[in-house]
């Protein structure tokens, strides 16, 4: 490649490659470059530390002080964590 006159020559022998796999080089980049967005959009919409999703409303705890606990929504919109289901229940069938 030293001489610059045999530059043209090698670009149009390698034109056969550049068709054929050019499209699929862009459009990959391309996708590339959604999932980098889709994935920032993501990681900037987390919670922030230390917020909670869950809480119940009868003993107020989280999800964050005890991940093992199970949280379900009464009837009335309320959440209930699972200590306080299986009390609630207990108490129901007075056992």
């Amino acid at each position: 490649m030293g001489n610059p006159g045999l530059l043209l020559p090698v670009l149009v022998a390698h034109l056969n490659y550049f068709v054929a796999f050019g499209p699929g080089f862009l459009g990959a980049r391309a996708q590339q470059a959604k999932v980098m967005a889709r994935r920032s959009r993501f990681e900037s919409a987390q919670l922030p530390q230390g917020a909670f999703f869950h809480q119940c409303s009868v003993c107020k705890k989280t999800e964050i002080d005890n991940p093992q606990l199970d949280f379900r929504v009464l009837d009335s919109g309320d959440e209930i964590c699972s200590d306080c289901r299986k009390n609630r229940d207990t108490a129901a069938t007075g056992g």
